[in-house]
């Protein structure tokens, strides 16, 4: 019996080698929303104005692809 399983992941970084983050899903809608919280929580005090880009349901799009087409 084979179990295959889709896995979605990001590595991110402010720039130092040391400071790495990495984010896995196995829902490409939840990575995505994974990465724009660590965004805002790491930028939100160099960038306050990050806030007036974040929108209520604003990915929700996502969930209108299949997951083949990302």
């Amino acid at each position: 019996m084979n179990l295959q399983v889709k896995a979605y992941m990001c590595v991110t970084s402010t720039g130092e080698v040391d400071n790495l983050e990495i984010f896995t899903s196995s829902n490409y809608r939840d990575l995505v929303l994974k990465v724009i919280d660590n965004v805002m929580d790491t930028l939100g005090d160099e960038y306050p104005d990050l806030e007036q880009f974040q929108i209520p349901s604003s990915i929700d799009f996502i969930s209108d692809y299949d997951e083949d087409d990302y």
